[in-house]
């Protein structure tokens, strides 16, 4: 049964934090399973593999899943025949060890129906929001197609200031 499920903002090695999307599920003997989704070009920093310590720690450290929790790493594709799956461990030095599992055993695991590892944050108006809310609050200029830095905006002003008409 999924009891939560929202954008998670981690540190990253990056300059810019990164973001993405964590599903908690309880299973039957009260098994915790934290499902955490790379969101793909919505996130503007390190993919979740390469963040997958930093997130793990992050989430029990802000008591947001409890320690015993098992992680799945989740890719999702065009076609949820071709999504990968991932059992994520870490050893007591916090080094990830990943071991890939299919997508029925995952299903079993997480006693869920294909429709909820289907979806996407595209087709949900309230996880869609919290990244772009996050998003800017990171920072607001990151949307913008061309972020010109304020020396460059101020030498293009005091060049056209500078211009002799004909």
């Amino acid at each position: 049964m999924k009891v939560s499920d929202f954008i998670f903002q981690y540190t990253s090695f990056n300059p810019q934090d990164g973001l993405c999307r964590v599903r908690v599920f309880i299973a039957q003997k009260n098994k915790v399973y934290a499902l955490l989704t790379d969101i793909g070009s919505h996130n503007p920093s390190s993919s979740v593999t390469n963040s997958v310590e930093t997130i793990i720690r992050e989430l029990i450290e802000k008591g947001l899943v409890p320690d015993f929790t098992n992680f799945i790493e989740h890719y999702r594709h065009s076609s949820f025949n071709l999504a990968e799956f991932d059992l994520v461990t870490l050893d007591n030095r916090f080094t990830p060890t990943w071991s890939s599992i299919k997508r029925n055993n995952v299903l079993e695991m997480l006693e869920c129906d294909e429709a909820e590892l289907q979806s996407s944050i595209k087709s949900n108006r309230r996880l869609i929001t919290e990244v772009e809310r996050k998003r800017y609050k990171m920072d607001p200029a990151m949307n913008f197609p061309f972020n010109r830095s304020s020396k460059l905006i101020t030498r293009i002003e005091d060049i056209n200031k500078g211009k002799l008409s004909k």
